[in-house]
């Protein structure tokens, strides 16, 4: 259930990405030293972003939904 959610949300924030190389982008949510996009498998493009999400998970359901990094 929270990787629904958390696609969905992400899927609404985002503005769509024309991508020509790339069938699949996969995010990944580090805490600190995020590396420059690259890729790691053929036509996959892998990103890096900040995001705490062990503090995130402590939130309560009205805190995520309110979260703002």
């Amino acid at each position: 259930m929270f990787s629904r959610c958390m696609t969905s949300m992400i899927e609404r924030l985002m503005p769509s990405i024309d991508t020509k190389n790339y069938w699949k982008i996969i995010i990944e949510c580090v805490v600190s030293n995020p590396k420059p996009a690259g890729i790691y498998l053929p036509e996959i493009l892998f990103v890096q972003i900040l995001f705490d999400i062990d503090c995130f998970n402590e939130l309560d359901n009205y805190g995520k939904k309110v979260y703002n990094q």
